[in-house]
């Protein structure tokens, strides 16, 4: 009786004992996993854009290509009149989006090359705001822009390179 009794306790025992090493396989792989996608989940965070400041990339792109071609075509012996107004509310639109704040959850190096760009942005857009009619019409205002916006073309490039942007998807809806 007591054998059988020992016996019986035993095989209960190793019973519970695989139920337990198959608890804790189960609990092990679920939580490489979920340590996986955890992991996976900040990096991505880090690397990629939000969707606020993929809209505000966007938006200065178009907006300096926007830019660039009105400043080319008054270089070019275009009416300063017609795009004086454009003018400014491109300067207003780039002061907005320069101060627009980088989103926390970025890497250090992907939120100095954005802040980068959006103050180089918001000092484009702040120093158009000042321009008047006259001054527009002259050649080294004009030149010294199309620099200013080529050092916004350089932080933009270097910006897209980190976070892996398709400019020439962007160049197409433009």
């Amino acid at each position: 009786m007591k054998r059988k009794k020992w016996l019986r306790a035993r095989k209960s025992l190793e019973i519970r004992k695989k139920r337990y090493a198959t608890k804790v396989f189960i609990l092990f792989v679920v939580m490489f996993i979920s340590a996986g996608s955890a992991f996976y989940a900040r990096y991505y965070q880090l690397t990629n854009l939000t969707s606020e400041d993929a809209k505000v990339v966007v938006q200065g792109y178009l907006l300096t290509e926007d830019l660039k071609e009105k400043m080319i075509t008054i270089k070019e012996g275009g009416s300063a009149e017609k795009v004086y107004p454009q003018f400014q509310e491109v300067s207003a639109l780039l002061v907005s989006y320069g101060n627009r704040p980088v989103s926390g959850g970025l890497s250090t190096e992907g939120a100095k090359l954005l802040t980068r760009y959006y103050v180089s942005m918001k000092n484009v857009g702040l120093n158009l705001s000042t321009l008047s009619q006259t001054q527009l019409e002259q050649q080294e205002t004009i030149d010294g822009y199309l620099k200013d916006v080529e050092r916004i073309n350089e932080r933009q490039k270097a910006v897209f390179s980190y976070f892996k942007v398709n400019e020439s998807a962007l160049k197409q809806k433009n």
